[in-house]
């Protein structure tokens, strides 16, 4: 999927709308854990419901948000079985750089499911953007 076939649904909507303003500090904690070697699958958690995965980034009613968002690393969600170890190469072979998207486990209602959203609006096109 990408982006703009995800925006249609409203829960998304709203969780973009979170991404956006907190872009910057979302890539710096990807290259954090980019160069520090700690893992090459940085991955943030979106969801409304507490759970119980990776380091607490945004918590909604602190930061005036619609979602809460934490960050962690895919061995993590192998650890967890998240991911399972059979569907990790799987997986791999599915991530988007994320030096140019960021990858997020969004934990909704309805379904949970990882989501690919460029890093930078400017990597959007414009029908995109609309």
């Amino acid at each position: 999927m990408n982006r703009f076939e995800e925006a249609t649904d409203p829960q998304y909507t709203s969780l973009y709308s979170d991404v956006d303003q907190f872009r910057d500090l979302f890539y710096s904690l990807s290259l954090e854990i980019l160069n520090n070697e700690v893992s090459k699958y940085p991955i943030f958690v979106a969801y409304q419901d507490p759970v119980q995965l990776g380091k607490v980034l945004l918590q909604r009613k602190t930061h005036n948000t619609n979602w809460n968002i934490n960050i962690t690393i895919l061995e993590d969600l192998v650890n967890k079985g998240i991911v399972q170890p059979e569907k990790l190469e799987e997986f791999k072979k599915v991530y988007k750089d994320p030096e140019q998207h960021f990858c997020i486990l969004a934990i909704g209602l309805r379904k949970s499911e990882f989501i690919f959203t460029p890093r930078s609006k400017h990597n959007l096109t414009d029908e995109q953007q609309n």
